[in-house]
């Protein structure tokens, strides 16, 4: 419908640009499936067509085939500059008949983000939350994911607004309260990422990038890349108390943002000639560390369940940061880290996976040496299940 009130004219009014691609189909002898010519009004269906099913790299014959949704059964990797294929692997177990579905967006967003941003780009309404959550193969994960403390859904629409005529003002208030709170994590978020892409570009600008895994900043970036650590810590528990929820799915990117920033730091600790942190400001960040991938580890299997593809990554640097403390100070996960960490979470940990610890808390170093044998082998089992050569299983277009 939108098609039909395209014009076909520029700025200027002229209508060169359609008569170029008409010309540029008849020359190639392009026609529709019925081998009648192209017309202006083809023209314009498939320029809708392609706008509306681009993904962030590209427009796609078999990926666009694929459905959006919330939480997906599958994810698309991204296009390397070496394939002329794409990946698209399940994130979690199928039924036979179920349908594949993948999230046409590339990061993880609130809904009301979700839902401007899908309209936006997409032109399909998800609907307001309460309908989610309503529609979900699971409405309690989805409620306990997408509200605000324990009793409010934000208000979205397609256009971006926040707005609802059919509550009462006091009701209205705290809902555009939540909205905010949810747009403000959101920005924070991304300006944090951002400062960090620009660390990383300076690496690479220096001329100091000998391989994708070995960056070395050059030394005026380097406390940069230590107070950036910092205020996305803050963020993290900055963003939980905004929200009152500590499953929300705001929390993911912004505990993945610092485990991002913590692997920068640590790897430029380990490749400068001189270390830049002591042994307490190390010992501390690996605290840190380990308390966000713990929170993450929880928020990934709500989300994703148990064989999503990055919890992989947060067991990777879970029990290689445990294994360090261990080796330097056992004590101190039982004197700071165990306080640091909620009781409530120590307590899903323990009912959802057996461990090898004994009792309930991690009260002493065997505990989280158990722990960590135990977050290795999560670690092995799910990369296991995505194997990096894909092009040997990819059967290759005839």
């Amino acid at each position: 419908e939108e098609s039909m009130n395209l014009d076909d004219r520029d700025s200027t009014g002229n209508d060169r640009p359609m008569k170029l691609l008409l010309q540029f189909a008849q020359a190639r002898d392009l026609r529709n499936s019925d081998q009648t010519p192209l017309t202006k009004h083809d023209v314009l269906r498939l320029l809708v067509a392609l706008r509306y099913n681009s993904l962030e790299t590209g427009v796609y014959l078999h990926v666009a085939m694929i459905n959006h949704e919330d939480v997906p059964n599958c994810v698309k990797f991204r296009s390397s500059t070496s394939s002329s294929w794409n990946e698209v692997r399940v994130i979690r177990s199928v039924q036979p008949g179920e349908a594949l579905t993948i999230s046409y967006l590339p990061k993880l967003q609130s809904h009301a983000t979700r839902r401007y941003q899908l309209w936006q780009h997409h032109r399909f309404d998800i609907g307001d939350a309460q309908t989610v959550a309503a529609r979900a193969r699971d409405p309690y994960l989805q409620q306990d994911a997408e509200r605000i403390g324990s009793d409010k859904f934000p208000v979205s629409s397609i256009d971006g607004s926040i707005q609802n005529s059919t509550i009462n003002d006091q009701m209205d208030e705290k809902i555009d309260e939540s909205s905010t709170i949810q747009q403000r994590i959101e920005s924070a978020t991304a300006a944090l990422d951002e400062e960090l892409d620009e660390i990383m570009q300076q690496g690479e600008e220096t001329g100091s990038l000998p391989t994708a895994t070995t960056i070395l900043l050059p030394p005026q970036e380097l406390e940069r890349a230590k107070a950036l650590e910092v205020a996305t810590g803050e963020l993290c528990k900055t963003a939980a108390a905004m929200l009152q929820n500590p499953r929300h799915i705001l929390l993911l990117p912004c505990r993945h943002l610092h485990l991002n920033v913590c692997d920068l730091v640590f790897l430029q600790q380990h490749q400068q000639p001189t270390a830049f942190l002591t042994k307490q400001q190390h010992l501390a960040l690996l605290g840190r560390l380990i308390c966000t991938c713990l929170h993450l580890w929880q928020l990934e299997e709500l989300v994703y369940e148990k064989e999503y593809f990055n919890l992989a990554q947060t067991f990777l640097e879970f029990y290689q940061a445990i294994e360090q403390v261990l080796s330097q100070n056992s004590n101190y996960l039982v004197s700071t880290i165990q306080t640091e960490i909620p009781t409530d979470l120590v307590t899903w940990l323990h009912k959802n996976h057996n461990t090898g610890a004994t009792g309930v808390a991690l009260s002493n170093p065997s505990a989280w040496s158990a722990l960590e044998n135990y977050a290795r082998l999560q670690h092995q089992r799910i990369k296991a299940l995505y194997p990096q050569a894909a092009d040997q299983y990819a059967i290759p277009s005839k």
